[in-house]
């Protein structure tokens, strides 16, 4: 996945928007254990990113998270990790079911 990054921060694309529901481990117990494990890798993905980029002005990283009915709380943890890592767009989108 490290060589894709490099070729996506390569190819000059000014966003990249990234589906990602949580960050918060707490309801991870709950989930099947392959979800935990595909989250993970999201997550490390989206650090690599994050990375590679490093200063450079694009592409602007943007989390999409989809909040569904009682999901408002998973915000929180996104929120911070996007202030930790500096991005500076969340674009939630809400399903009420």
């Amino acid at each position: 996945m490290k060589k894709r990054i490099e070729k996506i921060i390569k190819t000059g694309i000014s966003r990249i928007s990234i589906s990602i529901d949580e960050i918060n481990n707490t309801d991870y117990s709950k989930k099947e254990s392959f979800v935990h494990i595909e989250s993970e890798k999201v997550i490390e993905n989206v650090k690599n990113l994050i990375y590679k980029k490093g200063n450079k002005k694009f592409p602007i990283i943007i989390l999409q998270p989809v909040i569904q009915k009682g999901g408002i709380k998973k915000l929180e943890g996104l929120i911070d990790f996007a202030s930790e890592f500096g991005i500076k767009e969340i674009h939630p989108i809400r399903i009420d079911n």
